[in-house]
């Protein structure tokens, strides 16, 4: 008989698959990813439906299947409606789950991950800087991967940086004036842009309403944060085109 389990989970994408099935992705505490079958979410009255909606907290119940895991029961705790409400939330929060859904593998939990989505979707419904929010996701999640942007340090000499720092993705961080290349372009970051990733990385996202950028700032960091996701996790994400329309990621570079 296959086995059954439960377990608390986000759903971050959702696709079409069988006529009215559906097969979504989540995140899980327990399990880490999970991608399952839903069937007859097409169908109107459908009562798994709500838990295949994209950033969507519930309680879940599977069967396990040869390749794809199977949905059975859900119990939403937690619809996030209010970020259906504001498109530039909605596409931020799009943002984040999409980088969990097409970065980790299945069946390898990280509990700090899905602690770090869920309060990230939780500050997105109420913070007054959701950009904010959602790119401190983005430096948390690349720490926890193991491929976080050393912001203190010149990642060839291991100097102290203390003036503006260029990000070259090839050594994993950023360079001193006196390693970059000569004549060598491409983004840097400022000594407060610097100081704005460390504050990312240390407050929690409900506490981000309290941090004020200079105005150069979210540009620098969003630009080095989207370089280091392309390089380091290899994700080129769908939801980058959501947030260039939005205007809060310039996807030209």
């Amino acid at each position: 008989m296959p086995e059954t389990y439960a377990a608390v989970g986000i759903s971050l994408l959702c696709r079409k698959y069988k006529g009215t099935e559906r097969i979504v992705t989540f995140y899980t505490l327990e399990r880490g990813k999970v991608e399952a079958t839903i069937r007859g979410v097409g169908k109107p009255g459908s009562k798994l439906a709500s838990a295949a909606e994209p950033l969507t907290l519930s309680r879940l119940y599977f069967v396990q299947g040869r390749t794809l895991d199977r949905l059975i029961q859900c119990e939403v705790l937690e619809p996030f409606y209010d970020l259906r409400r504001d498109l530039v939330r909605l596409a931020l929060a799009s943002y984040a789950a999409e980088l969990v859904a097409v970065t980790t593998e299945p069946g390898h939990p990280e509990p700090q991950v899905f602690a770090a989505l869920e309060s990230t979707l939780r500050a997105l419904t109420a913070c007054a800087q959701p950009e904010l929010v959602t790119w401190a996701f983005v430096v948390r999640f690349l720490a926890l991967q193991g491929v976080g942007l050393e912001a203190e340090r010149c990642a060839a000499c291991g100097a102290a940086l203390r003036q503006e720092a260029y990000y070259d993705p090839a050594v994993g961080g950023l360079l001193c004036d006196a390693c970059r290349p000569a004549g060598e372009g491409g983004p840097v970051l400022s000594p407060r842009a610097r100081a704005a990733l460390r504050t990312m990385l240390r407050l929690p996202a409900h506490r981000l309403d309290r941090v004020q950028l200079p105005r150069e700032v979210p540009g620098q960091v969003r630009d080095v944060l989207r370089r280091h996701v392309r390089y380091h996790l290899g994700a080129q994400l769908k939801s980058e085109e959501f947030l260039q329309k939005m205007g809060h990621l310039d996807v030209s570079k």
